[in-house]
């Protein structure tokens, strides 16, 4: 799921419309993927919804993500729009919620990543599909709240980022460099 509503405001311009196709092909190819947020063409085939009321922050975009997983989905990786290189963490999220399945260990509800200042990234985390739906519903309303609330009373997995997977973009001057 990308979460994808925000306003740019401090960009200036729709900087989701351009990190959007640079994320999406970072992730694996055979992924499903559900943005949230104003469509916007995209060169990879996803799925569109929108948190309601539209810019009622991230934690909105996760329930309205949530909203159109099928029942059956397990796992569900949660990326913030404006993190161009969220995809290199990808495989280590979901390794991390694998290992701690199994072998007489108690599953971790969510595998985030971890900044190098110690900052858990719940818009860069793997979740298991029903403890998040179980606390999105403990939650109550969503909006305009903050997304750190989906990490409070989780078992985590945490995961260092080795890869600048966490650097967002909120100015014109954090645009990866190209070429």
């Amino acid at each position: 799921m990308v979460v994808a509503g925000g306003r740019s405001s401090r960009f200036g311009s729709d900087k989701v419309a351009l990190l959007l196709d640079g994320l999406l092909d970072g992730l694996p190819a055979a992924w499903p993927v559900v943005c949230v947020g104003p469509a916007r063409a995209t060169r990879r085939a996803v799925t569109w919804t929108r948190e309601e009321p539209p810019f009622a922050g991230p934690l909105a975009g996760v329930g309205a993500g949530m909203a159109v997983l099928p029942p059956s989905a397990e796992l569900v990786l949660v990326l913030a729009a404006d993190m161009p290189h969220a995809g290199r963490a990808v495989s280590a999220l979901t390794q991390a919620m694998s290992a701690t399945a199994g072998r007489g260990r108690v599953p971790a509800d969510v595998a985030c990543l971890v900044d190098s200042d110690g900052y858990r990234q719940p818009l860069l985390a793997c979740y298991g599909c029903r403890w998040l739906r179980r606390r999105l519903e403990v939650l109550g309303a969503l909006a305009n709240r903050p997304a750190r609330l989906l990490l409070e009373q989780a078992r985590l997995a945490e995961v260092r980022d080795g890869w600048d997977a966490g650097r967002d973009v909120d100015e014109p001057g954090d645009l990866p460099v190209t070429g």
